[in-house]
């Protein structure tokens, strides 16, 4: 039976206690809330706007950025951004991808010096 219905030994063996003592299996429901969003996508937004007002710079900068936003400025905007830690800052991307705007690496051929050849 554990093959088949992929309950472990334990959970089966509760299952027909369950069925024995009371003739029928009752059903429970998992919970799937799990945790609540702290960063909605509007603070995603902003983020990406801070990134293309100042060009794409490090955790740290951005981070202060964001707190200097809110308590200097007094932008209420980011008032959860104010409060965010580095290693956050990149957790909101994964959840609400933007379109990626990086440059590419690829060496611009206009740029190459010109190759001497023999005549």
């Amino acid at each position: 039976m554990q093959q088949v219905s992929g309950y472990s030994r334990i959970q089966i063996k509760r299952l027909v206690r369950q069925s024995m003592k009371t003739g029928t299996l009752k059903r429970r429901q998992r919970t799937v809330n799990g945790f609540t969003r702290i960063y909605t996508r509007e603070d995603v937004q902003r983020l990406a706007h801070m990134d293309e007002l100042h060009g794409t710079l490090s955790g740290p900068a951005t981070k202060k950025l964001c707190e200097r936003a809110y308590t200097v400025f007094g932008q209420a905007a980011y008032q959860r951004l104010a409060g965010i830690s580095v290693g956050h800052l990149y957790n909101p991307a994964a959840r609400h991808p933007l379109p990626c705007r990086a440059t590419s690496l690829r060496e611009d051929p206009s740029l190459r010096l010109p190759h001497r050849r023999t005549p």
